[in-house]
């Protein structure tokens, strides 16, 4: 059972010049309830506790300022709850006390936010509705919606390099192997009118530039530059073997003005292909 009088002193202790631990002899330290914040006295000299590891054992907050003293009568004064709380109140108020004199200082309005303008100072910014709004929202896609732009600009927004920007934005695509005698279809997006197209493959000689037209009644792709592989472009749609054989064939559809068609008929398969496209109205 704890020992509760205001001062302990069974046993002796023995104090060392410059260190922090002392040892005791016949003592039950920690048995006795001693916490750190207690003063170890002896000799005429008086030392914080930080922290009792056993009934013989305690470290002391600073190296002992005496001499070295072996089985020395001493005591610890032990600080009451009172006291602590008293002491960790100070603490507390000391950091707390600018700030809340400076906050108490503020004429409240509304729509305005306080703001630390230095230390223990605040000021008041605009706080406007859309800001509020901002600061409601739950999530970062529901933040993006808020600020406005469609869903692909929020795709883009949110790209962690490069490449993905330019694919989330729809200007890069990645349609990856083409067989031989097949084809894909690269959908350039609605109401655009015209496009110019980079086509880039780990083949350097499979790369081209296209220019394709979309306007409705008169689609049309043109070939600007080509690697040294053939390559032909199509008025129509292609599927695969539309177009001549021995080639990569670009295509625009009457029909389906907004897709530009890549046909691989080269004799084996070719890519992955990437597309990154330049969109231009009329």
């Amino acid at each position: 059972m704890a020992d509760w009088t205001p001062i302990y002193k069974a046993g002796t202790a023995s104090p060392s010049n410059g260190i922090q631990t002392v040892n005791g002899q016949g003592t039950n330290w920690l048995t006795a309830g001693l916490r750190a914040g207690d003063q170890f006295k002896a000799a005429g000299l008086s030392v914080s506790i930080q922290s009792v590891t056993s009934n013989t054992q305690l470290i002391l907050a600073e190296g002992w300022p005496g001499a070295n003293r072996a089985n020395l009568p001493y005591e610890i004064l032990r600080v009451s709850d009172a006291d602590r709380m008293v002491a960790a109140s100070a603490d507390l108020m000391q950091v707390l006390v600018p700030n809340l004199t400076a906050f108490g200082g503020l004429s409240g309005q509304a729509n305005k936010l306080p703001w630390f303008s230095g230390a223990g100072a605040l000021s008041l910014a605009d706080l406007t509705p859309q800001a509020r709004q901002l600061l409601d929202d739950g999530s970062f896609d529901t933040m993006l919606t808020t600020l406005g732009g469609g869903a692909v600009g929020r795709e883009a927004f949110k790209a962690a390099t490069k490449g993905a920007f330019l694919t989330n934005a729809g200007i890069a695509f990645n349609v990856g192997v083409i067989a031989d005698d097949a084809a894909v279809t690269i959908n350039l997006g609605s109401g655009v009118e015209a496009a110019y197209v980079l086509v880039t493959t780990n083949v350097p000689n499979h790369s081209a530039i296209l220019a394709a037209r979309t306007h409705t009644g008169s689609n049309s792709v043109l070939k600007v530059a080509q690697g040294s592989s053939t390559v032909n472009v199509y008025g129509t749609a292609l599927t695969g073997t539309t177009g001549a054989d021995g080639a990569l064939n670009f295509g625009v559809g009457a029909s389906t003005p907004n897709n530009l068609y890549v046909e691989n008929r080269l004799g084996s398969a070719v890519g992955p292909f990437y597309f990154y496209v330049l969109k231009q109205g009329w």
